[in-house]
């Protein structure tokens, strides 16, 4: 009978180097890391108590959506970056509640989910005198948050199963109907050269530098302290990122990695660095916390940055992109210049190479030379042995044989006293 493990809520972690406390409280996983052991078990009693007084509604088998979705929200809020937070309230407080708040939880079927998203997809919404259709996206945003919902309510028992598993899935179709790198637009490098000579200079010109020639997230170069910087082995350490809101959290996979700068970038930050510090002491800031901070040196505000961005592209006359797609065109002028992609893989935080193909697979050029000829040559190397390999096959032949000869007698008691296990014997093939 295997032994069976006993889970322990809060272990040392000897890759971060900290204390994982780990809680799996009304379906909901959390994962949080501290600095010390007694700080972890105090979140984790912390976290037991609060999940003793968010249990009622849980309890009543008859329990509605709207009731069951509004304990649910809070429960999980802990859990959710603010931005997921705000899109499940909304999700909720605009479509899914006013809907099917109302039915107890333990009636809502799959025939219910389907009519609820024919209905949205029928209804659309009014935008300048229009009436627009709602997007696939927007749908399959609905059907996920209540998903979310149902399966924690399939985990407390108040329904067998979550009527939305699945539900997409038809003839082997994947039930997300959004193309992978549908949304990348990165700039072109004529683009992006206008866009970094015209922000040279200004306040926030070796930001959007970085950004274009590194590849990081925005949240992430918000997050770079001036510590980070390895000027010497021109990289960049990357262990952080800063949310909308303004809050410090671990990167997108929660894992640290040194990012390689060009020589151009290198040598900036080698003359913005100096000029941070004093900076900061002239207007009595102290020393710089943030490699980017703001006049009060805290970290970026990422709406202002965006505007910023927006406003310089629209002064070039370059078409609409998000802050978020110099990581895209990092991404993208790298592969098409033949760089590998294991390489942008792991400059970009990927946690797998395939992450990487599936948004950027486009930009790979196919310059391959062709192999089909490869074919032909082992069946003519192996076909017709050399005089070289006849001779060494047929050594290699003549020593076995004597080896076993001298073995022959010998009876070690490694070897069967008849090397060749065919019974030569007339009488004991009989007794056999």
């Amino acid at each position: 009978m295997p032994k069976k493990t006993r889970r322990v809520p809060v272990r040392h972690d000897p890759i971060k180097d900290r204390w994982e406390c780990k809680t799996y409280i009304n379906g909901r996983r959390r994962r949080e890391y501290f600095a010390s052991e007694a700080e972890a078990w105090s979140r984790y009693h912390e976290l037991r108590q609060q999940a003793e007084v968010l249990e009622s509604p849980e309890s009543d088998p008859n329990v509605t959506l709207e009731e069951y979705a509004r304990n649910w929200l809070q429960n999980v809020a802990g859990d959710l970056q603010p931005k997921t937070y705000s899109s499940y309230e909304q999700l909720l407080r605009l479509h899914i509640l006013p809907s099917l708040g109302h039915l107890p939880i333990h009636k809502i079927t799959r025939a219910t989910v389907k009519r609820f998203l024919a209905a949205k997809r029928d209804q659309g919404y009014e935008r300048k005198e229009r009436r627009l259709a709602y997007s696939k996206h927007t749908l399959r945003l609905l059907k996920a948050t209540l998903s979310a919902i149902l399966g924690d309510a399939t985990d407390d028992g108040i329904i067998k199963a979550n009527p939305c598993l699945g539900m997409s899935r038809r003839r082997g179709k994947p039930s997300v109907s959004v193309k992978p790198g549908k949304d990348v637009r990165p700039l072109s490098s004529e683009e992006r050269d206008a866009f970094l000579e015209a922000v040279r200079g200004t306040r926030h010109g070796v930001l959007f530098e970085l950004m274009a020639k590194t590849g990081l997230r925005p949240g992430e170069a918000y997050a770079l302290k001036p510590e980070d910087v390895d000027l010497r082995r021109r990289t960049l350490r990357v262990e952080r990122a800063i949310t909308t809101g303004g809050r410090v959290k671990p990167t997108k996979t929660e894992e640290s990695r040194d990012v390689e700068m060009s020589p151009e970038l290198a040598r900036l930050l080698s003359e913005y660095l100096p000029w941070l510090r004093e900076e900061c002491v002239r207007l009595g800031l102290g020393e710089p916390v943030w490699l980017f901070p703001s006049d009060v040196n805290t970290p970026l505000d990422h709406n202002n940055i965006a505007k910023v961005f927006r406003s310089v592209l629209t002064g070039l006359g370059i078409p609409r992109h998000r802050l978020y797609d110099l990581r895209h065109t990092y991404a993208s002028l790298l592969l098409e210049a033949g760089a590998p992609i294991t390489y942008v893989s792991h400059q970009l935080g990927h946690r797998d190479v395939g992450t990487t193909l599936k948004f950027y697979t486009r930009w790979i050029p196919d310059k391959s030379p062709s192999f089909a000829h490869l074919v032909d040559r082992p069946l003519t190397a192996t076909g017709t042995a050399t005089t070289a390999q006849k001779g060494s096959r047929a050594a290699l032949e003549e020593s076995a044989e004597r080896f076993d000869s001298e073995a022959i007698g010998l009876g070690e008691p490694w070897r069967n006293r008849t090397s060749n296990l065919l019974i030569k014997s007339q009488l004991l093939c009989q007794l056999s």
